[in-house]
């Protein structure tokens, strides 16, 4: 991809430290991203994001990407594809996970178009899980199309 010095995203559990306070280091990279909206944690979270990698740009990707908006996760799902500079998968996959249906249809109609091959494991995956019928049905025509 663009970045291959980017950070990868990591979305391992979130840990508390021992005395239930607030330690961004023990935090996933998602947390963190999640936690630029929280007025107590943000400065904080930014700057561990900055420690790991995270550069102005994928910082406002971070935040745009939790954002409890759903529109602003959907168009971000739809510029990815062009920012220079960026790879797109792995915040595409992020968006492919979202909770809210049309997120998700937008971010796998683009996953769709990748010729990455990791990506129809991914949607396999991701096909497991899916509750919604009009998401489902469009990741089988994807993994028809592709087979």
């Amino acid at each position: 991809g663009a970045d291959e010095d980017a950070p990868v995203l990591t979305n391992e559990p979130a840990k508390i430290t021992a005395s239930g306070s607030y330690d961004a280091a023990e935090r996933d990279d998602v947390d963190l991203m999640r936690d630029l909206h929280h007025a107590r944690h943000s400065a904080d979270a930014e700057e561990e994001l900055r420690r790991r990698g995270f550069d102005s740009l994928r910082i406002a990707i971070a935040r745009q990407l939790t954002d409890e908006d759903p529109q602003v996760r959907k168009e971000l799902a739809d510029a990815l594809p062009n920012i220079v500079g960026v790879s797109a998968g792995p915040w595409l996959q992020e968006l492919a996970a979202d909770p809210q249906p049309e997120v998700r249809r937008v971010a796998i109609a683009i996953l769709g178009t990748s010729g990455d091959p990791s990506i129809e494991a991914f949607l396999n995956q991701l096909r497991q899980q899916e509750s919604n019928p009009q998401v489902a049905e469009l990741i089988d025509g994807i993994l028809e199309k592709r087979r």
